[in-house]
């Protein structure tokens, strides 16, 4: 009986990571992990650049994998945001395209966007003048990637120490440009499945020597 309800706690244990951010965004969580460019850079007018994201926070422990992924484009600026186009290219050797020809024509000055696909939580972006560009936290929206590829595509992969790539391009020759202060891809990382299975599985044997 003490054995069942063991295994009962840690199967339910196992699952506790997911289930504590399964209602909202964990704004308030400690993150384990952190990607970051923070040299204020122009977007010129009909470019393509490559941004590397190093790892700036202490990587967690070796088998802990990602849980959550949110990317983070702040103090962004721009006279014609429909001719933006973000990637974002991880070190698996795939990618996620983040922003394709997004808002209206309305120019943005020193706004962040925060984007995720976690749960249902973003929103998708608007697109062809249906409205603008909102700003984090101000308005507290939240945007999905807006092509191919997901965040959760990389749940239960452990986490890099080799640095991710943004790509922003202007893919207009029109006059219009703009800038921005930083992107950041951040995180939260938990034990592998395998590492929880080996913890309860120690248990169980820790409760059957006692019994003897």
């Amino acid at each position: 009986m003490r054995i069942g309800l063991a295994l009962t706690f840690f199967v339910a244990l196992a699952g506790f990571p997911l289930a504590a951010f399964a209602d909202d965004r964990p704004n308030d969580a400690e993150f384990n992990f952190e990607y970051t460019y923070t040299n204020p850079e122009g977007i010129s007018d009909s470019t393509v650049k490559w941004y590397p994201l190093p790892l700036t926070l202490d990587p967690p422990e070796p088998d802990w994998v990602i849980d959550y992924l949110e990317l983070e484009i702040a103090g962004l600026s721009h006279t014609e945001t429909p001719d933006l186009n973000v990637f974002l290219l991880d070190p698996f050797g795939g990618g996620i395209e983040i922003m394709d020809d997004a808002g209206n024509s309305d120019p943005i000055a020193n706004i962040t966007l925060l984007f995720t696909d976690f749960w249902d939580l973003g929103f998708p972006l608007p697109h062809g003048g249906v409205g603008p560009l909102l700003s984090f936290p101000d308005t507290g929206m939240i945007y999905n990637p807006d092509g191919p590829g997901e965040f959760i595509q990389y749940t239960d992969d452990v986490v890099p120490t080799d640095p991710w790539y943004v790509i922003v391009i202007d893919d207009d020759l029109n006059g219009d440009a703009g800038s921005f202060e930083s992107v950041t891809l951040r995180g939260v990382a938990v034990p592998e499945p395998v590492t929880l299975t080996l913890l309860a599985l120690g248990a169980l044997v820790t409760l059957r020597r006692r019994r003897r």
